[in-house]
This record gives structure tokens, C-alpha cells and sequence, in this order.
């Protein structure tokens, strides 16, 4: 039997058709106008025209407000709960820890072959990133890091060979400070290991003999003392809390006596403050402070005092900083640098030039915060040792291998 020829059969009822137009959503009103006057031409052909209209009239009035509302928040509710079943179904998950059990009991030795690889993997990722992360927080916690930078020289032979090193002597200090206005304070650094006694009991001991502007530049958490003038008396030392318990069974320690060892006899030395232990993070660490005059010749006049071939201490530089923190810039006080070491240090140069032929001698500057993974320059008088930022680059492929 042919089917109906649909384009022979009359409209819907025209009522219907504007009541349609009038309360269904426009953005689906042609399409389901389309649909419906399909349907009507069908049920027309097969059940008649009554039949047809009842029904058409039925079919618009399923599609409009509120029903059709209600029927898309029905289905916007059937997919919610389809989407929470398929994601935290119990019954799924059960299934899933079932599988994986069985899999483990099946294929013991391998199993335990992949769990152990994996938890050695996880392990080996974890202490990896543990020791860049210790690595590159070195020297991080100071308040001024970014105006911190250390004096280091370059210089060369007569022959043309460059030697690079991270100590200075003891005039570079003060004489950048006194001719560079970028330069707002400097601090020499200088440790050696000595002896403290303790009744008949001796143990060596870090002591560092550092200017008196120490606590400006350097971010150690004084606890008894006042930072500003902790070390001005030649006579004072500063000791750590741990120090202070170990010798004394207390902190509180101010103006007691602590004997050290510090050029061949035991000589006590009042205290005059207490620090924290520096973190195992910092590169510079000490058990006792000293000023660093007390380690000078009593000769101001002395050689060592205005020699710049010496390389017994560490030299650091607090730059100055603008109302908007900016920084002065470290390569334009670096070429300031050379024309401090012809005025200060030229003639010295020149009678060094006369006895061993042509060389040279130039100053830059270390940012404080590179210095640890800067393998550049070596760390001695006193600093921790450096480590080296290749150490941190080959770890980490490792770890994003695994």
C-alpha cells in the first residue's frame, strides 16, 4: 500500500497553530511547528481528521509552559544523575577494586615487581626535588638578599693565566664604601675553627670575626643584645642559643665570661649578646661572633692592612635602594670599581707590575643569593661550602625521567 500523499491533506486547526506561536519558546518553535504539522498530516491519513486534531491539540499543549520547562529540567536531571553514577557509582568502584585484586592475586610476582619499582620511582622523584628545594633556598632569608652581593676579583699573571677566587683582604671594604655612594654599608667576614674551654673540657668551635654593621646586612634573629651594638667593644663575643646552652645550661648569658683559644693561650671574652643558630641553609653559619677589628694587627699602618693581593676574608656590599626598592645597578658599580682600585690600590699595582711583569687586577660583584650554586668562585675564610647548579640540572632530568 502506497503511503499518503501528505501534501494533499489540510493544516492543522489555525487556533492551535497561533496558540502554539504565542507560548512556546522561540528557540525551538519552527522546529516543533515543523514537527507537529508532519504528525497531524499523518494521523489526518490514517485515523482521520478528527482523530488528527485531538491529537495535534494534545501534542501543543504538551509543548507548552509549564511543561516544557518541567521537561527540560527532567532530562537536566537525568543527566546529573547519570553523570554522579558514572563517576561515583559504588557499586563501580566496587567492581573496579574488585578486578584490581584479583589481577594482584593472579600475577603475584609481577605485582610485586610493579609496586616495588613504583614506590622506589616515587621515592627517588621525592628526595630529588627535596634536595633542588633545599639547593636553590640557600642564603633566601634575608631581609635585604636582593642588596647583598659579595667582592670577588679576577686577576692575571704575567703569563696571561686568569685566576678567579671569592676572597678579598681587608681594604677593599672600606674604601668601595667610602668612594661609591651606591654602596650604603659593607661587612667583612672572616672565620676560623678555635678552641673554647669549659672547665677542663675543650671543644673547636666556629668563631667569625665580622664588622660591627653584621646585623644591617645579615637577617640573624638576635635573642638577647641589641644588634646595633653587639659588637663594638673589641673585647665582646655574640654566641649562639645552642652555645649558650651547651656551656652554660641557659640563655640567659649576658655579660658572662666565655674562654676561648684565639692566638695561642685562653683568654675569656664577656658576652655581649645571644642569635640563633644560623638555618642549615645559610652559607654562613658560626657557633661565636667576634669583631673584626680584634683580629687586625694593633699597627693601623700594618701591611696587611692596605694590601689588595690579600685573600684572607670574605668582602659584602649592601647596595642602596630607591623609594621603589629599585636596586642600584650591580655592572655600573662594577666599572666604579676599577676606577676606586687606580686611586686606591695603584701604586701598589704598579711596584707588583715592576717585580713580576704585567698584571692585573679586577673586581665584580656576586649576587649573595647565587653565591652557594655559583661554582665560579670558591667559598673559604669562614663560608660554607658551594655546591654547583649542574648538580640541581641532572636531578631534575633524572626525576622527569622516572
Amino acid at each position: 500500500m502506497k503511503p499518503p500523499n501528505l501534501n494533499h491533506f489540510p493544516s492543522p486547526p489555525r487556533w492551535a497553530q497561533r496558540l502554539l506561536t504565542w507560548l512556546h519558546p522561540p528557540e525551538t518553535l519552527e522546529e516543533v511547528e515543523g514537527d507537529l504539522a508532519e504528525l497531524y498530516a499523518y494521523w489526518y491519513g490514517r485515523v482521520g481528521k478528527t482523530q488528527a486534531t485531538l491529537r495535534y491539540v494534545l501534542n501543543v499543549i504538551s509543548v507548552l509552559p509549564p511543561f516544557v520547562r518541567r521537561r527540560q529540567q527532567s532530562q537536566k536531571q537525568h543527566q546529573s544523575e547519570c553523570r554522579t553514577t558514572y563517576f561515583l557509582n559504588p557499586d563501580m568502584i566496587r567492581n573496579y577494586l574488585k578486578i584490581a585484586g584479583r589481577n594482584l592475586v593472579k600475577h603475584k610476582g609481577l605485582s610485586l615487581i610493579n609496586i616495588t619499582g613504583l614506590s622506589l620511582g616515587l621515592a627517588a622523584v621525592m628526595f630529588i626535588l627535596l634536595f633542588i628545594r633545599d639547593e636553590v633556598s640557600y642564603d633566601r632569608f634575608h631581609a635585604r638578599g636582593n642588596q647583598l652581593y659579595r667582592v670577588v676579583q679576577q686577576s692575571t699573571n704575567a703569563e696571561g693565566r686568569e685566576f678567579v677566587t671569592g676572597a678579598t683582604g681587608v681594604p677593599q671594604g672600606p674604601a668601595f664604601a667610602a668612594e661609591l655612594p651606591e654602596v650604603d654599608a659593607f661587612c667583612r667576614v672572616r672565620g676560623f675553627e678555635m678552641l673554647l674551654r669549659r672547665k677542663d673540657e675543650t671543644m673547636y668551635k666556629q668563631v667569625m670575626y665580622v664588622d660591627t654593621s653584621f646585623f644591617r646586612l645579615f637577617s640573624f634573629e638576635v635573642l638577647a643584645g641589641d644588634s646595633r651594638t653587639l659588637l663594638n667593644d673589641p673585647g665582646s663575643v655574640v654566641v649562639t642559643d645552642e652555645i649558650a646552652q651547651t656551656y652554660f645550661g641557659t640563655t640567659d648569658v649576658l655579660n658572662r665570661l666565655l674562654t676561648i683559644d684565639a692566638g695561642g693561650s685562653f683568654e675569656s671574652y664577656r658576652i655581649t649578646g645571644v642569635v640563633k643558630v644560623p638555618p642549615m641553609n645559610s652559607s654562613i653559619r658560626f657557633d661565636v661572633l667576634r669583631p673584626f677589628v680584634a683580629s687586625l694587627p694593633p699597627d693601623p699602618n700594618h701591611a696587611s692592612n692596605n694590601d689588595w693581593f690579600d685573600g684572607s676574608l670574605n668582602t659584602f656590599l649592601l647596595l642602596r635602594s630607591n623609594h621603589n626598592d629599585r636596586v642600584a645597578d650591580p655592572a655600573v658599580i662594577e666599572r666604579k670599581l676599577a676606577d676606586v682600585v687606580r686611586r686606591r690600590a695603584g701604586q701598589q699595582l704598579a711596584q707588583v707590575r715592576s717585580e713580576v711583569g704585567n698584571v692585573s687586577l679586577t673586581y665584580r660583584l656576586q649576587p649573595y643569593t647565587a653565591m652557594h650554586l655559583d661554582d665560579r668562585y670558591d667559598m673559604n675564610n669562614g663560608l660554607m661550602r658551594r655546591s654547583s647548579s649542574v648538580y640541581s640540572y641532572i636531578l631534575s632530568g633524572i626525576a622527569g625521567l622516572i
